[in-house]
């Protein structure tokens, strides 16, 4: 470990717990931001102002991931989640 890079990794549970949105920030990240969130609470992570900007988001299933970008977040994610089982990703893809 003597080669290991110290940083610190801080994580705000919106609910309290895991299974809300959760912020993630990285101490060695020169910019950008991670957030996480079950199909379940999709709608209080719009209404963040992290997705009213330009950003990359993963829709996660237990057999696919799908990585797409969007200039709105909150209106691309929106769109995949309308009508989408919630064991497929959002994207259905």
């Amino acid at each position: 470990m003597a080669d290991a890079k110290a940083k610190t990794i801080n994580l705000l549970l919106y609910e309290g717990d895991l299974e809300g949105v959760i912020s993630i920030e990285d101490s060695s990240w020169n910019s950008g931001e991670l957030y996480s969130a079950p199909r379940d609470s999709v709608s209080e992570l719009l209404e963040t102002d992290a997705c009213k900007k330009y950003g990359v988001y993963l829709l996660l299933s237990k057999s696919m991931v799908y990585v797409g970008q969007s200039s709105d977040l909150s209106k691309r994610i929106t769109q995949h989640t309308v009508g989408k089982a919630t064991d497929s990703p959002a994207g259905g893809q």
